[in-house]
């Protein structure tokens, strides 16, 4: 039984350290069901987001995108210049488990640059998947002048949406989200 023991102590550890080195093998491990998460995958590979030239961002002037905007974005510069960008998959995922925001996007990856999307690419999604929007808080990562935000829309039974957001920060995991009370999503590049 001691050399069981011994055998299973050198696998968690081998495992461990490529986890720790490789965020790749983490998401594969995730979407086999081998570790467990904050998120389930619910997308299949059908979100697809064309190849935009960046002509589209949030405006905070305009009422016709968004029925509400609560913003503190509209403060902190976030008006993005025209950001091309290649056509990409995106991953749709739903909170299984109580969570705060960050705790969510962490458990995909600890670099969140690799989980940012352009403004376009956000407005993109929302347009064409209603099916994952709708009724749901959608969260998105995006940059913007060198620093990551969130982008909180929730997306109404009419389609109309309302958007919260602000500063994203490794730090801050002030609120905790209980997955009974809420009905939340994190939308992020493959």
């Amino acid at each position: 039984m001691d050399k069981d023991k011994q055998v299973q102590k050198v696998q968690k550890y081998v495992v461990e350290k490529i986890v720790k080195r490789d965020n790749l093998l983490i998401r594969g491990l995730r979407e086999l069901g081998l570790l467990t998460s904050t998120l389930k995958l619910i997308s299949s590979g059908d979100v697809r987001i064309r190849a935009l030239n960046g002509s589209q961002s949030f405006s905070f002037s305009d009422g016709d995108l968004f029925k509400f905007v609560f913003f503190d974005l509209a403060d902190l510069n976030t008006k993005e210049s025209a950001i091309k960008s290649d056509g990409i998959e995106l991953l749709v995922y739903e909170q299984v488990k109580d969570s705060t925001i960050n705790q969510m996007f962490i458990s995909l990856n600890r670099n969140f640059d690799q989980l940012c999307l352009t403004q376009n690419q956000i407005l993109e999604f929302l347009d064409n998947y209603k099916k994952y929007s709708r009724n749901y808080t959608n969260h998105f990562l995006f940059k913007s002048n060198g620093k990551i935000f969130i982008a909180q829309v929730c997306v109404d039974s009419d389609d109309s949406m309302r958007l919260f957001g602000g500063s994203f920060s490794i730090n801050d995991d002030s609120s905790m989200y209980p997955v009974e009370d809420v009905h939340f999503r994190v939308i992020v590049p493959k």
